[in-house]
């Protein structure tokens, strides 16, 4: 019996035929940056079990905040581990789980007219760079970090036109034209292939992050919601991941 059958089998015993679906279903707290996989392990799970999820996609210190704010939900997915440890110290978080990685790059326009080559490009004063705001998503507090590391952010700063609460934003504003170059992760890019270009970043020169999902301590569905964690964790919730330009976690 494989993981997967073995969890299939799991999950009718918990939750037997559902011959009648779950209306209100979960809650869950997604990065945009995940908003693909994110979607297509819904539906899928919501076919096989009948329980319905319902995301609210956004930047994940958005999420976080919305958290601590309100106070409901069942389980909050963030696009690092740094946001699941901030919400674990502060008693939000029963248990956690690693889904995948995420990879930055630098996207570009179709044809990359500035000929972005290498972070240090993005400091040339022509270039119109388009940012995270390090305040609302992981991947603008990374890409911060990533030109701190290789002393380029005072230099960049001065270039950034615009700033996004999401790495959604970022890819829009890319393939539109708006800006010229952003760090962004590469998973985002998928799908905008005749819109945008990919310019790698060196591993010495990155800091690749794990995607982590954890169970609020506050749900009030706790055994479906951990069910839901161990199937974005399985064997075909990490395909999905990876059929979506993500490296899954193992």
């Amino acid at each position: 019996m494989t993981a997967f059958t073995y969890m299939l089998v799991s999950g009718i015993w918990l939750f037997g035929d559902q011959s009648s679906s779950d209306e209100e279903g979960l809650f869950i707290y997604c990065g945009a940056g995940m908003k693909k996989p994110m979607q297509n392990i819904g539906i899928l799970f919501n076919h096989l079990f009948d329980i319905k999820i319902t995301y609210n996609f956004a930047g994940s210190n958005t999420l976080l905040s919305q958290i601590q704010l309100y106070r409901r939900g069942d389980v909050y997915m963030p696009g690092a581990t740094y946001y699941i440890e901030q919400a674990n110290n502060s008693g939000l978080i029963l248990t956690s789980q690693l889904v995948a990685y995420h990879t930055p790059v630098i996207a570009v326009p179709q044809g990359n007219p500035q000929g972005i080559l290498d972070l240090v490009d993005l400091a040339r004063s022509e270039v119109k760079v388009v940012f995270g705001d390090p305040n609302s998503c992981a991947i603008g507090k990374l890409g911060k970090q990533i030109l701190e590391k290789n002393n380029l952010w005072n230099l960049v700063e001065p270039n950034i036109e615009a700033k996004a609460g999401t790495v959604n934003e970022l890819v829009l504003w890319i393939s539109s034209g708006v800006g010229e170059a952003s760090i962004v992760w590469k998973s985002s890019l998928v799908g905008t292939e005749d819109k945008t270009d990919v310019v790698p970043i060196v591993e010495e020169k990155n800091i690749i992050k794990k995607i982590p999902i954890g169970l609020l301590t506050f749900s009030e569905k706790k055994q479906e919601a951990l069910f839901f964690i161990v199937f974005v964790c399985s064997s075909i919730g990490k395909f999905i991941f990876q059929a979506c330009g993500f490296d899954p976690y193992y």
